[in-house]
């Protein structure tokens, strides 16, 4: 009588099944992680970011004090260093220049005070932000809106 592994298996899987009882198929080897550079191990245990980080930021004028923004990042390899810069727009002469970003903290005041009656706004200024993660990995620049200022 025959086997009933034998009645139901293909010819392909039985040449396997002989060949490894023979010593003659590798185990497969395991597919090399996809996340780190080529040639790079990745120690056991240690997960590599996929992807850079990513900037947020908030800005809020209070009553008083200039405008206060609030920078966060998600992503890359914390933790963070936070560049804030800013755009300043100055509406005599329609000058319009960009001030890079300066290492801070999380937030940042930016002394800019609402305009009134009595002292109307002279220039314009956008926050920005950027950060770097622990891996000196860049996010993109991101901005708020603009905000009036006056002198």
């Amino acid at each position: 009588m025959r086997s009933p592994l034998l009645r139901c298996s293909s010819p392909v899987v039985l040449a396997g099944l002989v060949l490894m009882g023979c010593g003659g198929m590798e185990p497969e080897a395991e597919a090399p992680n996809a996340s780190a550079p080529e040639g790079a191990e990745v120690p056991a245990g240690e997960v590599r970011a996929m992807s850079g980080p990513i900037a947020s930021i908030l800005c809020l004028r209070p009553e008083f004090g200039g405008v206060d923004c609030t920078g966060s990042a998600t992503g890359g390899t914390p933790p963070y260093r936070y560049y804030w810069g800013r755009q300043v727009y100055h509406y005599e002469g329609s000058v319009h220049h960009t001030l890079p970003g300066s290492l801070g903290s999380s937030t940042r005041n930016y002394p800019c005070y609402a305009p009134s009656d009595e002292w109307p706004a002279t220039y314009e200024i956008l926050p920005t932000l950027f950060v770097r993660d622990a891996a000196g990995v860049q996010s993109s620049t991101v901005s708020d809106s603009w905000q009036a200022c006056q002198p």
